[in-house]
């Protein structure tokens, strides 16, 4: 067994059994409260699994050998979305930086909930 899925709580592992037997899990298989649990989870495993959501309504999933373009697409999705996140920040971290205010670069810390963060 890898040393990280040792330390996986009893969510985490039916989580991840659930997607490495090639279901997929659906937001509206969830009511409010277990829905932001399980995106907790998700954000988790994918430090260790490729776990994907094309936002098409398929919900997540661990992409197959066959599902390679989806897992493309998946990428650039995200990658579209961090790069648009990190030009809107710019400006603010500038302004920040001048008085002060923040450190440029990356800086880790650990989470309320244990789990490790990147902070930028």
């Amino acid at each position: 067994m890898k040393e990280w899925k040792k330390n996986l709580t009893k969510d985490e592992k039916y989580i991840l059994l659930w997607l490495e037997d090639g279901m997929e899990l659906r937001r509206d298989m969830f009511d409010k409260n277990t829905d932001r649990k399980l995106r907790k989870i998700i954000a988790r495993l994918r430090r260790y699994v490729p776990i994907i959501n094309l936002q098409d309504g398929r919900g997540y999933y661990i992409p197959t050998d066959e599902q390679e373009k989806e897992a493309e697409k998946y990428y650039w999705q995200e990658y579209r979305r961090a790069m648009s996140i990190l030009v809107r920040l710019k400006p603010l971290r500038t302004w920040l930086s001048t008085r002060g205010q923040i450190e440029l670069g990356i800086e880790y810390w650990e989470s309320e909930d244990g789990n490790d963060e990147t902070k930028l």
